[in-house]
């Protein structure tokens, strides 16, 4: 999977509009995304909108679509948006506080919110590093934090028994600081991917107005999987999610696999043995780093 282009702007956004569109996923009929159509609202000096829009078309409603975002307002301190639009920081001790979420008998801090709660628009922190907005259908994310409060626990997909192995989710990734960093931002769907999620950006000031994400529909996105990967490739994918091959336990090549051309290099359809086979010839001369030299005798 390879990474979105971050969308960039400058480092004042004055009416900037940041809208999610597309949250696709089962549907009698299919579906496709659409441009957001929402007016910026103001939110204080250096803050913007984020306006969720929900594309499911009836699969979940506003009430089952649950967001939780998190980021460092504070550098070297992780902290949690609440409904109100305000960030607190994280604190484990919010894993048996009243409204605490539990999953198999464990307790986790709540720290999302139904899309219909906040009416579909939240206020951006005006400074947020490694922001990170997660949208869950049906559940919301169960998420520990580290009992000195200075870190938390993302979903864990190699992880069978994660409390979130059974969640729909995705997730968007940004970081801005008004007056020090310009914004950067996009879908990620580099670890996995759980639905086609998009995002528009819109800019008042300079026109700027700009959407990145899938258009497809989840089932076309799994169809289109299926049909293009081989055998190898194919338990990465699963009701819940398509899994990157880095975030998996797919059967990874040992040494002696390396040396003979067994194993994991050694299966699949021949354009993937094919591969296998450069591969190892690669690893053996030590120019496995270099594609270029991988078919040049005197390298």
């Amino acid at each position: 999977m390879s990474t979105p282009r971050p969308l960039r702007l400058p480092l004042v956004l004055p009416l900037a509009l940041l809208a999610f569109v597309g949250l696709l996923l089962f549907s009698p009929a299919p579906l496709r995304a659409a441009a957001a159509d929402s007016t910026p609202t103001a939110g204080g000096t250096g803050s913007f909108p984020i306006t969720f829009r929900n594309d499911t078309r009836g699969a979940y409603t506003d009430a089952q679509i649950h967001i939780t975002v998190l980021g460092q307002v504070t550098p070297d301190q992780w902290s949690y948006m609440k409904p109100d639009g305000t960030m607190a920081r994280i604190n484990h001790l919010d894993a048996t506080a009243p409204g605490h979420l539990t999953k198999k008998g464990v307790g986790y801090p709540n720290m999302s919110f139904a899309l219909a709660r906040v009416g579909g628009t939240i206020p951006s922190p005006p400074s947020i590093r490694g922001g990170r907005i997660y949208v869950s259908l049906g559940s919301p994310v169960f998420l520990p934090v580290s009992p000195d409060d200075q870190g938390w626990g993302g979903p864990d997909p190699r992880n069978p028994t994660d409390p979130n192995a059974d969640v729909y989710y995705d997730w968007y990734e940004y970081t801005y600081v008004h007056g020090q960093v310009a914004f950067g931002g996009n879908t990620t769907q580099v670890d996995q991917f759980g639905f086609p999620m998009a995002s528009r950006l819109r800019q008042t000031s300079s026109g700027y107005d700009a959407t990145r994400g899938i258009s497809r529909t989840r089932a076309e996105v799994m169809r289109q999987y299926a049909a293009s990967v081989g055998a190898a490739f194919q338990p990465l994918r699963s009701e819940f999610r398509v899994v990157a091959p880095r975030s998996s336990d797919l059967r990874k090549p040992t040494s002696p696999d390396v040396m003979a051309r067994a194993g994991a290099l050694a299966s699949g359809n021949d354009t993937e043995k094919q591969l296998g086979a450069a591969f190892c010839a690669a690893f053996t001369r030590g120019v496995a780093l270099d594609t270029t030299a991988w078919y040049t005798p005197s390298a």
